[in-house]
């Protein structure tokens, strides 16, 4: 049964702040998304939810967390997995928010509900064997059969319910809890995305075709065509994101009205 949740996570009152009023903006004018959206944050629940399309605003819960440094705040994505706030909802869709979702997503959520993997955007340019981005410490660390995989990006992650996988998001965070107990805060390399890359490859709980097939970077040095949308463009390499992001969603919102 179709239930979706989309997962966004919000700290501070600066940048983050900004894309979020994109993307949350994207989500409800170009994706056409009517599910449950669940904002995990340290600002208080209306002035998230007065920031977003007023028709969005009764599908928004927002769960409160207090983050005290870099580690909190993006492994913040994996401590809501190992909760059960997200075990009635399929598929699961965690997204930063500088992301656009530039696409009517129900097709993509009837894909992704089916899918038998977790889904991320590959990066052919990371390679998991060596790339620290891409959990390479990790690898180096407990060696398994990897050679030749991609790294990806854990921006945008499909996991398609709970039920089904859980346990292994939740292996990923009990590694990072584990590791950066024992080695210190700091001791990860990129945090959860190389936690990401060693749990899921390791455990073999990875596709990456759902989510990479649909998703573009974006920003000026990587030039998108609002007329061609695939369904999310990151804007994770672009200095002022939140201006990128809202001169895309600018145009597109213009196509769709012609």
């Amino acid at each position: 049964m179709l239930n979706p949740a989309i997962v966004l996570v919000v700290f501070g009152h600066g940048v983050a702040l900004q894309q979020y009023c994109e993307c949350i903006r994207s989500i409800g004018s170009l994706a056409k998304y009517d599910g449950t959206i669940l904002i995990v944050s340290n600002i208080e629940a209306d002035h998230l939810k007065g920031l977003a399309p007023e028709a969005l605003r009764s599908q928004i819960q927002v769960i409160p967390m207090q983050g005290s440094d870099q580690l909190d705040f993006v492994g913040a994505r994996l401590t809501i997995f190992n909760t059960s706030l997200l075990d009635e909802y399929q598929p699961i869709l965690y997204s930063d928010v500088d992301i656009v979702f530039d696409h009517p997503i129900e097709s993509f959520l009837i894909e992704a509900v089916k899918a038998r993997r977790c889904s991320a955007q590959i990066e052919p340019f990371h390679m998991i064997t060596t790339s620290e981005h891409t959990g390479s410490s990790l690898v180096q660390a407990d060696p398994f059969t990897c050679e030749g995989l991609h790294g990806f990006n854990g921006g945008l992650l499909l996991v398609p319910n709970m039920t089904d996988h859980a346990r292994y998001i939740r292996a990923a965070y009990q590694t990072l809890v584990r590791y950066t107990s024992r080695h210190g805060r700091k001791s990860i390399p990129f945090y959860d995305q190389s936690v990401l890359n060693y749990t899921l490859y390791k455990l073999d709980d990875f596709d990456g075709e759902p989510v990479s097939a649909r998703t573009q970077i974006g920003g000026y040095d990587h030039p998108t065509d609002p007329a061609h949308p695939r369904g999310f463009i990151h804007f994770w390499n672009t200095a002022e994101k939140h201006l990128a992001m809202q001169t895309y969603i600018d145009e597109a919102e213009k196509l769709r009205q012609s």
